[in-house]
């Protein structure tokens, strides 16, 4: 409640007494003193206002009264009893003078009803409301929720505001019948379960002593929307509020109003404070265990659960510096009882979901652990390995990424990026789920995992389908080499380690492979014998020479990413693909470092493929782009040349035939800003008119030439990276109206941009970096963004972001840190 001041009562003061007319000179001091006896409290200042409203105004009398500052006038012994009086006294003849309009103005003075009423709608919203309000409390199997409801089910002024308090642990088997029951034996613990089920009349007289109280539920570890809804069907009317745990969304979720908790897992200092509170209990931790205690604790990944099961493990053995090393490490004994005990919590989850999604999350534990895994690379994995069927309508990528999506709305992947247009840009596994995949894909012979040379005399390897390489150096031994090389039913091979920058014989001989993944190899041989793997969809090589024509043989090869170990590849060497790639009519994803398409002969076209990245400009000439006439995605590559006489951007004006495209992105590799070479585009928009995200970097194009961006009614997302676009101004006009939701400025020299308000209606995320010359962004963008993102700028930029960010923007902004696009 906000405390009025000084000059707001004695305007208020002074109109009571006076009215219109206004207070006398010779009063003004003396009231102003006799106000400041009231000590701000509004029920004093009405006691003596009324007082002042029957006594002389006098300046003797009021310089008294202003003096003594013990007069009982000023004092109120019960807030409650004196309102009363007060209220009496405006009812008597003494304040007829007074009509009742007036009488009502003074009782504002210190009118509580409002906030006394709001106040009970908050601590007692039974009374108010026939609902009964919902509170879910959402997040992963270990992460608190139960202990959570826990301490709010059992806190005393929580439990004294309920006439019932009822706990129902559902779990994902929950018998709908059993619900009812448990409800009313908690209601009458004095009647056993087994007379209220043989008893409807008692079982109906309960319900009603259960509609006639307020009650509070918790509904704890929650599948299903189902028992939610039987509970409303029961009891349509009740009164009280339910406490709900879940790991589903979309039990969360299932009222629009309702409130929804998302857990978070804990931080470094909220860790290592559980931690030491579970080893130590009320000693801190020795000084010399504390280095090897914040690696365990950090090892744990922030999960409660881990962490307390990990703390009670050690607490069993003896505490040296040398035994908690040991723990440590993630392979350790500790760590590998921790994961099992607490594998028994997570494996419901894994249960509850359908076949298709089953395979899904066990795919993820190939990638490595604690890795930021690219959703692109996921779901191309997913569709290489035929894992899914979508409904009729939906691409396989659209099914895809909603498999994507439910997995973490089931609380078992975790996003660790968004992506510009709002998606899921990069995934993770929690390191207690990454276990639990590894675990039971190897029960299940899904995938066999190779880390170290121990792994190759674990379990029936012969029959594995699918084989993850770890550790590339593994594949030079040769009995590991030959043991690989043995396993004919192997479909998928994925070198999964970091770079390795040397030669090791690659297992690629294997003739019913479905997917080869070798990037983390350096290969300076092209493997000519994967080409006998006719079912191979899949082929990802780090190879800096020529692909040979033998590549076609390859018919059902769907995609091709080729790396190139130098970083820029001559224009001279215009293609390193054969002209035997047009041959490959299944190919729906070519991803290639800065090599140019070769021209087509006759009428040959890739009309599957859908998405082109790092092509030459040489290759976006009329004739290739017509034979590529799908592409939704397109990201290419220009390198000037020194002595070019031709335009060197003339590529970008031949996109425009691409009608399907959604995605461009356009990169000068080696840009050069110098006025002859940005040559104006087209008259004509060189972009299609469909195009949803575009990024351009090194262009070198002048701000006026973003009108032709402005015409795109679907671009989404925009990007423009060192110097896309350059020179000090860009201003705006009321016509030039973007759709972006999202705008990324970064490395440019601009110093001043103006525009009208209606200029970006639609923008919800903004990222400003690099920009060192600008001197303010429009105020008129925070009628609509919601996330403004400030690196490395402007101190003046950086100063206006921190003022946002004290207005309750949601900024990020750091002066000097940069942080991930």
């Amino acid at each position: 409640m906000a405390c009025r001041d000084q000059d707001t009562w004695w305007y208020m003061f002074r109109a009571g007494l006076f009215g219109p007319e206004g207070c006398p000179a010779q009063l003004e001091g003396p009231g102003k003193k006799i106000l400041h006896n009231c000590r701000s409290l509004g029920i004093v200042v009405l006691k003596v206002l009324l007082h002042l409203l029957k006594a002389e105004k006098t300046a003797h009398y009021w310089n008294q009264l202003a003096s003594d500052q013990q007069n009982p006038i000023f004092m109120v012994d019960d807030e409650l009893s004196e309102m009363c009086k007060i209220q009496e006294d405006l009812s008597t003849e003494s304040f007829s003078f007074l009509d009742e309009e007036e009488k009502g103005l003074l009782l504002e003075f210190v009118d509580f009803s409002k906030h006394i009423e709001d106040i009970k709608k908050e601590i007692l919203p039974q009374m108010f409301f026939p609902k009964m309000l919902t509170i879910s409390f959402l997040g992963m199997a270990g992460i608190g929720k139960t202990t959570l409801v826990k301490e709010i089910f059992e806190d005393p002024m929580i439990r004294c505001c309920y006439d019932h308090h009822l706990w129902l642990t559902l779990g994902p088997d929950c018998v709908f019948e059993e619900i009812l029951v448990d409800i009313l034996s908690q209601v009458c613990p004095d009647i056993d379960k087994d007379g209220i089920k043989q008893d409807e009349d008692l079982a109906k007289r309960l319900c009603e002593e259960v509609l006639d109280k307020k009650c509070l539920i918790v509904l704890d570890d929650v599948w299903s929307i189902k028992p939610l809804e039987y509970m409303k069907r029961l009891f349509p009317n009740i009164k009280g509020a339910a406490l709900v745990t879940t790991r589903l969304a979309k039990v969360a979720h299932i009222g629009v109003d309702d409130p929804v908790c998302k857990m978070q897992l804990l931080d470094k200092e909220e860790s290592w404070d559980l931690f030491c509170e579970e080893v130590f209990r009320q000693t801190i931790c020795p000084i010399r265990l504390e280095k090897a205690g914040k690696k365990i604790v950090e090892n744990c990944e922030g999960l409660p659960l881990m962490i307390v099961t990990v703390a009670s493990l050690l607490s069993r053995v003896e505490q040296t510096t040398a035994v908690w090393n040991d723990a440590a490490q993630k392979n350790s004994q500790i760590f590998m009882d921790a994961y099992y005990q607490i594998s028994k919590v997570l494996v419901s989850s894994y249960k509850h979901l359908p076949q298709y999604l089953k395979v899904c999350f066990l795919y993820i534990g190939i990638f490595p652990p604690n890795k930021e895994i690219p959703t692109s690379k996921l779901i191309i994995f997913w569709i290489a390995e035929g894992f899914l069927e979508p409904n009729s309508g939906k691409t396989m990528q659209d099914y895809a990424v909603e498999c994507l999506l439910e997995l973490e709305s089931q609380s078992l992947v975790m996003v660790s990026q968004q992506s510009s247009s709002f998606k899921i840009k990069a995934c993770s596994l929690h390191c207690v789920f990454w276990h639990l995949s590894n675990n039971l894909a190897m029960q299940s012979n899904f995938f066999r995992a190779f880390s170290t040379l121990a792994d190759r005399g674990v379990g029936n390897v012969e029959m594995q389908r699918r084989l993850c390489i770890r550790n590339s150096t593994l594949l030079g031994i040769k009995d590991v080499h030959d043991l690989i090389a043995s396993i004919s039913s192997t479909r998928s091979l994925i070198c999964a380690s970091p770079s390795h920058q040397y030669p090791v014989p690659v297992c690629f001989g294997l003739r019913l492979l479905r997917l080869m993944d070798a990037l983390a190899i350096r290969l300076y041989e092209f493997p000519t014998e994967v080409v006998d793997s006719y079912f191979l969809r899949y082929l990802a090589l780090t190879y800096n020479g020529s692909i040979p024509p033998c590549i076609s043989k390859l018919w059902n090869l769907q995609f091709i990413i080729i790396s190139r170990p130098l970083s820029i590849v001559s224009s001279a060497d215009s293609s390193y693909l054969p002209m035997e790639i047009w041959d490959m009519e299944k190919l729906k994803h070519l991803q290639i470092a800065g090599s140019n398409l070769p021209d087509p002969n006759g009428s040959v076209a890739l009309r599957k493929l859908s998405t082109l990245i790092g092509v030459g400009s040489r290759s976006c000439t009329k004739k290739v782009l017509r034979r590529v006439s799908g592409l939704k995605r397109l990201g290419i590559c220009i390198e000037l040349e020194p002595d070019e006489n031709d335009d060197p951007y003339r590529c970008l004006n031949n996109i425009s035939h691409l009608r399907r495209l959604e995605s461009l992105k356009c990169v000068v590799v080696n840009p050069d800003f110098m006025p002859e070479r940005v040559s104006p585009p087209a008259p004509r928009s060189m972009f299609p008119w469909g195009l949803k995200k575009l990024s351009l970097s090194g262009l070198g194009y002048p701000w006026e030439y973003m009108k032709i961006i402005s015409k795109l009614e679907n671009l989404e997302v925009l990007k423009l990276r060192c110097y896309a676009f350059q020179g000090p101004d860009w201003e705006l006009h009321d016509d030039d109206v973007y759709a972006l939701r999202f705008l990324l400025i970064e490395d440019t020299d601009l110093v001043r941009w103006k525009f009208s308000a209606t200029c970006f209606i639609n923008l919800k995320r903004l990222c400003i970096k690099h920009c060192y010359q600008l001197e303010e962004i429009p105020p008129e963008l925070c009628t609509s963004v919601e996330t403004i993102q400030v690196v490395d700028c402007n101190p003046m930029v950086q100063n206006w972001a921190k003022d946002l960010e004290m207005r309750a923007y949601d900024i990020s902004s750091s002066w000097d840190h940069a942080t991930k696009s």
